[in-house]
């Protein structure tokens, strides 16, 4: 279970494209940050190990 993903995005001139580069890498590691199976302390597997009918803050 892996995805891959890619950006491709028009800047105009001066605009600063490692920022743009930056803020689409930390959006993509905030889902991977919540959805992720593969990490113990993700939003998904956190959820995943809570008992039934118990509420995850």
């Amino acid at each position: 279970m892996g995805t891959r993903y890619s950006a491709v995005f028009f800047a105009a001139a001066g605009v600063a494209e490692s920022a743009i580069g930056a803020a689409l890498f930390a959006a993509a590691d905030k889902v991977d940050r919540q959805m992720s199976t593969w990490k113990p302390d993700s939003d998904l597997s956190r959820l995943n190990a809570m008992p039934a009918h118990q509420w995850l803050p």
